[in-house]
């Protein structure tokens, strides 16, 4: 599947047509020009069930969220791994090591990376009165 997306997207970036598109037409179609839902949805799915099939495990990013909050639990001293549902999901190791942790990590990474290539974002400090 994978190979498939890349295949087309070498195809695209090798046309004529590409071969005249500007950094601002991209940035102006790939990252700032709101997508339509459904392909996005549609993708996701796609993404989804590859992802499925490469590390045997669902795509679950709120039981991450969970453990994160019970790992930041555990650093001011409460037990949570002893609590009923981190024994269900297993607090056990790090985000950078669980797929999950790393996939959200990742999504971060790429979401912020996009912000700041569509100049997005910006850092300012408050105004003191």
């Amino acid at each position: 599947m994978i190979g498939v997306v890349c295949a087309l997207l070498v195809s695209h970036l090798l046309s004529s047509e590409a071969k005249h598109m500007s950094w601002q037409h991209f940035k102006q179609t790939w990252l700032i020009k709101f997508w339509a839902p459904a392909p996005a949805v549609i993708a996701a799915g796609i993404l989804s069930t590859y992802y499925f099939g490469i590390t045997g495990t669902f795509w679950a990013v709120t039981g991450e969220f969970t453990r994160w909050g019970g790992q930041i639990l555990q650093l001011f001293g409460v037990h949570a791994e002893q609590w009923g549902y981190y024994k269900l999901i297993h607090l056990e190791g790090t985000p950078l090591t669980r797929i999950d942790g790393m996939m959200i990590l990742g999504m971060f990474g790429g979401c912020f990376a996009a912000a700041l290539w569509a100049n997005n974002v910006k850092l300012r400090m408050p105004r003191s009165r």
